[in-house]
């Protein structure tokens, strides 16, 4: 979400300070055309006849948003409202009181669904989808310079809804009254998702923690089982690296979104956010959809629960490598883990689109600072950071590896940085990332770091770089990395079924047999080592690596 703060501090009778908003939600009979009432109530530290509050004009790449903000009024006739959507404010005038109360309506702003509308709010007769962004008018005192200081609290109340009516966000599922109490501003109350209406529910355990699952609609192509079982791997499995024991509250929302029958009109378009406790995603709904990049999407949006989620950025826009060009690196790492993609499609994914693609955009060399600005100008800038980072990840894993011989990889550092920045409530930084990066490949990689990532200059790759599973050629100056075949893993389940099971059954332990029997004698991994921590058990002909941070008992 992109935070656009133009507010005035220039009402000192408001502070923020103990100050609780109520908001009340109103369900309607015909949502499509009074869309939702929305009552607000607060109560100010000291009387005064004027109030600031905010709302923001643009966010989430949409513009001209305050549109969906109409019938604004108070029971108070003397009350009036200016809206000034270049500086993003309601300024609310009233009889000198320190009570205030209002209402407004959120409505849906266009008529039909098209890819270029799918962020904004969303509300019809059948459901509603908005986030918190642009559910909430806020005090404009709430926002502190310094917007880790931005909190909130807050007390929803919906009311009128059909009992059957399902009332599914961020914070809780099917709850008609929820406080949300100190939670902060922009990464928590903003950043988030609130959805109603004909939503279908699942859950699932995980240990002690219940994670949520909402669809609705008719798919043409997916069923609701086949989204849950995919839904389920990947939260688990993502939780599972994290070493997550954690069991707040957790949500994954996926909604089709312009629905297409022709299927002459093939084409695809998904859009996903990483959220407070939840992602969400929505995905048009074709004849020919296919399952592959909708999983790697909910890949890729389940990881900014840690990246840009547990582990926050200090200059977001400047760590954009990171935060996106890490997380998809490692959504497609993890993939690979999973069985999701065997070792060929995870090259055509990293020769082609990330190699080839960064290689022939004409923006390649921008430096750091000017694809902030230029973020989301087109899309050899806003995808620039992504692919720049996946390449340099690539590298740094290859290089842990190497200087500590399998012993560790990228997802130690990735792990050490969560514990540095999550516990300590301590921000992400390209010091702090430099500092861990040094203790495992041994030496200072700030020249690189400021040459490759801040600079911009061209990776120069050699195959001294890489692990002895890759190779590396250039075809037309374009690097391709390609599978020496000189290592091999054995099965994560098979071996994470020795772990985890008191009683190992015969179907596990068949499992474990027959996999070592596909890799010896049919020698076509579908994994590398690279993608674990490693150990290397080096026997004639062939290596077998083993997940030593699932299992340090493995480690003699």
């Amino acid at each position: 979400m992109i935070k656009f703060i133009t507010v005035l501090f220039f009402f000192p009778l408001m502070s923020s300070a103990h100050m609780k908003i109520n908001y009340k939600i109103f369900y309607s009979d015909n949502l499509n055309e009074n869309g939702l009432k929305i009552e607000l109530n607060l109560k100010l530290i000291k009387a005064s006849d004027s109030t600031c509050f905010y709302y923001s004009d643009k966010d989430w790449d949409e513009t001209n948003l305050m549109s969906c903000i109409t019938k604004l009024k108070s029971n108070n006739s003397n009350y009036t409202f200016k809206l000034i959507p270049d500086s993003n404010q309601i300024i609310v005038h009233h009889p000198n009181s320190k009570n205030i109360q209002f209402s407004y309506n959120l409505i849906q702003d266009f008529e039909k669904e098209n890819v270029n509308n799918v962020l904004r709010p969303k509300i019809t007769n059948k459901y509603f989808h908005i986030f918190g962004s642009t559910l909430f008018i806020i005090p404009s005192s709430i926002i502190k310079p310094n917007e880790d200081d931005s909190k909130i609290t807050a007390n929803i109340e919906w009311i009128g809804f059909p009992t059957n009516y399902m009332i599914h966000n961020s914070f809780a599922s099917n709850k008609k009254k929820q406080t949300l109490r100190n939670i902060k501003l922009w990464d928590e109350f903003f950043y988030s998702v609130f959805v109603g209406g004909d939503y279908r529910i699942y859950s699932f355990l995980n240990k002690n923690q219940t994670i949520y699952f909402a669809t609705r609609g008719e798919w043409l192509v997916f069923n609701d089982q086949i989204l849950l079982d995919n839904v389920k791997k990947i939260v688990l499995s993502q939780k599972s690296f994290w070493n997550d024991r954690s069991k707040d509250y957790f949500t994954v929302i996926i909604s089709p979104y312009f629905t297409v029958n022709d299927s002459l009109r093939d084409f695809l378009s998904i859009s996903g956010q990483g959220l407070k406790n939840s992602f969400c995603i929505q995905c048009t709904n074709h004849l020919d959809n296919k399952i592959d990049p909708l999983k790697q999407t909910m890949y890729h949006e389940m990881l900014h629960f840690w990246m840009n989620g547990k582990i926050r950025m200090k200059n977001e826009n400047l760590n954009y490598w990171f935060s996106e060009g890490f997380t998809d690196y490692y959504a497609n790492k993890i993939r690979l883990q999973n069985g999701d993609l065997n070792i060929n499609q995870w090259l055509e994914w990293f020769n082609l689109d990330v190699l080839k693609v960064h290689q022939n955009n004409p923006e390649k060399n921008q430096p750091n600072y000017v694809i902030q600005d230029r973020l989301w100008e087109n899309q050899n800038f806003d995808k620039l950071p992504y692919r720049r980072g996946s390449i340099f990840a690539f590298y740094i894993d290859n290089q842990i590896m190497k200087h500590s011989n399998y012993k560790f990889s990228l997802d130690d550092v990735m792990r050490e940085i969560l514990i540095k920045c999550e516990p300590q409530n301590r921000k992400f930084t390209d010091e702090l990332f430099l500092s861990i990066i040094e203790k495992y490949v041994g030496r200072d990689i700030t020249y690189l770091f400021q040459k490759h990532i801040i600079v911009g200059s061209d990776f120069e790759f050699t195959p001294d770089d890489f692990i002895d599973d890759f190779n590396i050629n250039y075809i037309d100056s374009i690097p391709v990395i390609s599978n020496n075949h000189h290592s091999y893993l054995v099965e994560l389940i098979a071996i994470k079924a020795i772990r985890e099971s008191s009683l190992i059954s015969i179907i596990n332990l068949l499992h474990i047999i027959f996999s070592f029997i596909l890799i010896l004698i049919f020698k076509n991994p579908s994994h590398l080592c690279y993608i674990t921590n490693t150990l290397k058990l080096k026997t004639t002909n062939q290596t077998y690596c083993l997940n030593t941070n699932q299992h340090p008992d493995l480690v003699k």
